[in-house]
């Protein structure tokens, strides 16, 4: 069905007209640009077409009040939205049709360009539901000061949370972010729930001032093998379009900029507060160090909530994570903690694999008995020409198993000569590893502990 045009001369007699009764809109296309800063009474657009710029903006020392219900229903705003130091003092709400509390597939509101909500306040319920932002989006310093929710929406590009201000229960329930999603200096004062929200590029709480609580239920973290940090994407763009990008915001006035760019390229192993803040700030890229910080909440969230299957994977990702770090530093003093991490992803992937243990306490062992049998200079192994030998084997595999005996004697071989000095060295070599093995085999065994 066509829509009816609606021109913006019109839309303000009627929201200016004394009658207090709610003015609704539905299936129109509105031209102009829409000025709500002398709404008097409540208003509803359902299925309606922005075609210009929606902008509502109030003074930077006096805050814009709007004491009316807005609501758009299944809308498509084709140009930027812009709310600038605006307080509102009644429920707002951006989401599909609903009918006798059922809603449709296809009714969601889209945004095409920027959407801002700058310096805003929202004093009673704010909601998004089924809302999808294609291009940027600015939380820079909202406050929701009541119950706030976004539900089944979907963040084309980055999105940063700055100063945003959580005073009560916030809900980002089933939401696709597209790039990532930064939680940069917001407030958290009552309870942020992230329930079956999904992460394609990654998620940053490192920043966030958690006064109350973070529940997260079926966020799916295999998706985050993909999560590039800062340093990452800096190190593997060879056209350094990433570092240039990044010198234009900070160094605009200088013209040569080699020698920053050099710089900015080298915030893998040095750290640039200047480059930190533009990531974290203004860019939505997330430094390695964030990174570790979110693995490091999330798993202390799912250990208080007793959600063991989820804390694990957290556990196993952090190292990783943790391990990617120590090697971009490329310092010897991080050696021993790369080799540390390096052991414990072979050897039973992070706590989480009991057969990786079996298996690697197995290997490791087997070469180690293999080199201990050929210092004894009786065994032949590996020999095209030798008849195979049942007696010998039995022999073999006996001494084999009694070697996993970490306190077995150091003769259990029984040679005509005496253990040499090198035999004794793989021996203990042999005590050692099996301890680690059978620890680590242990360890897997208890993750559901």
């Amino acid at each position: 069905m066509k829509k009816k045009t609606l021109t913006v001369h019109d839309l303000d007699v009627a929201i200016t007209s004394p009658d207090r009764t709610l003015l609704s809109f539905k299936n129109r296309t509105i031209i102009g640009k829409l000025n709500l800063k002398l709404l008097k009474r409540d208003i509803h657009f359902t299925h309606c077409e922005f075609e210009e710029e929606f902008i509502l903006e109030g003074d930077s020392e006096t805050k814009l009040s709007i004491s009316n219900e807005i609501k758009f229903e299944n809308c498509l705003f084709k140009e930027k939205v812009q709310v600038k130091n605006v307080e509102f003092n009644k429920k707002v709400e951006f989401g599909p049709v609903s009918n006798e509390g059922t809603i449709s597939d296809r009714d969601d509101t889209k945004f095409t360009k920027e959407f801002s909500l700058e310096n805003t306040e929202f004093n009673e319920k704010a909601s998004f539901q089924k809302c999808h932002f294609f291009g940027k989006t600015n939380f820079y310093n909202t406050s929701f000061k009541e119950y706030v929710s976004f539900w089944n929406c979907t963040f084309a590009e980055n999105v940063i949370f700055l100063n945003t201000k959580f005073h009560k229960t916030a809900i980002l329930s089933d939401i696709i972010f597209q790039g990532n999603a930064l939680l940069t200096y917001t407030l958290i004062e009552n309870v942020l729930t992230l329930r079956g929200s999904k992460f394609k590029k990654g998620l940053d709480l490192s920043l966030a001032y958690i006064q109350g609580k973070i529940t997260a239920n079926d966020i799916e973290f295999e998706k985050w093998k993909g999560f590039k940090t800062l340093e990452e994407e800096l190190k593997n763009k060879e056209d350094n379009a990433l570092a240039k990008k990044f010198h234009s915001l900070l160094y605009p006035d200088e013209k040569n900029g080699d020698s920053k760019i050099s710089v900015i390229k080298d915030f893998y192993k040095n750290e640039n507060a200047d480059v930190y803040q533009c990531a974290v700030r203004r860019e939505g890229h997330i430094p390695f160090r964030n990174k570790i910080e979110t693995f490091k909440i999330l798993g202390k969230l799912y250990k208080e909530n007793n959600d063991i299957v989820q804390g694990l994977e957290v556990r196993k990702f952090e190292k990783k994570t943790l391990k990617e770090f120590y090697k971009s530093k490329g310092a010897f003093k991080f050696l021993v903690n790369r080799f540390i991490l390096g052991l414990n992803g072979l050897s039973n992937i992070y706590g989480t694999s009991f057969l990786r243990g079996i298996v690697f306490t197995f290997l490791g062992s087997s070469i180690i008995f293999y080199i201990m049998l050929t210092l004894t200079e009786e065994y032949v192994i590996l020999c095209t020409n030798c008849d195979f030998d049942w007696q010998v084997f039995e022999e073999v595999v006996k001494y084999y198993f009694i070697s996993l005996d970490p306190t077995h004697k150091s003769d259990f071989i029984e040679t005509s000569l005496a253990p040499s000095g090198f035999f004794q060295i793989f021996n203990f070599a042999q005590r050692i590893f099996v301890s680690y093995g059978l620890f680590q085999i242990v360890q897997a065994f208890r993750k559901f502990r």
